[in-house]
C-alpha cells in the first residue's frame, strides 16, 4: 500500500492511494468517482494469477486526498499516469468501470505509447 504525490502546476498537490498484487504483465484497474479500489475486489484474485494488478483510489474516493473539484476525465486520466510512474511502469493494460472506463480511454488516447 503505497501514496503518490500528484503535482500540476495549476492545482494544490495531493495524494492518491495506490496498492497492487500478482506478478505478470501491468494491469491498472480504474474505477469511477465515490468507489474506491476495493469494488474490484472480486475479480482480482483470478487477474492476480496473469497480470501485476495495480490498482488505486481516484481523487475524490477511497484513502485518496480530495482535492478542490470539478474533476475532469483528462486530468484524471494523468493521474493514471502518476500512479504507473509510482509503480515504475512504462506500459499497462487498463481496465476501466464505469466513469473509469472513460477514464481510460481518455489516457490511451493522451498516453498512447503508455
Amino acid at each position: 500500500m503505497s501514496f503518490v504525490e500528484v503535482e500540476y502546476a495549476d492545482e494544490p498537490s495531493f495524494n492518491l492511494f495506490w496498492t497492487e498484487e500478482g506478478q505478470g504483465p501491468p494491469l491498472l484497474l480504474v474505477r469511477g468517482l465515490g468507489r474506491s479500489h476495493r469494488y474490484f475486489s472480486p475479480i482480482v484474485p483470478y487477474l492476480a494469477k496473469h497480470f501485476r494488478v495495480l490498482m488505486f483510489d481516484n481523487r475524490g474516493s477511497g484513502q485518496s486526498e480530495h482535492p478542490k473539484g470539478p474533476y475532469s476525465t483528462e486530468r484524471m486520466a494523468q493521474d493514471c499516469i502518476k500512479v504507473l510512474d509510482a509503480a515504475g511502469v512504462d506500459q499497462a493494460w487498463l481496465l476501466g468501470m464505469s466513469l473509469g472506463g472513460m477514464i481510460s480511454m481518455d489516457a490511451a488516447y493522451q498516453f498512447p505509447d503508455r
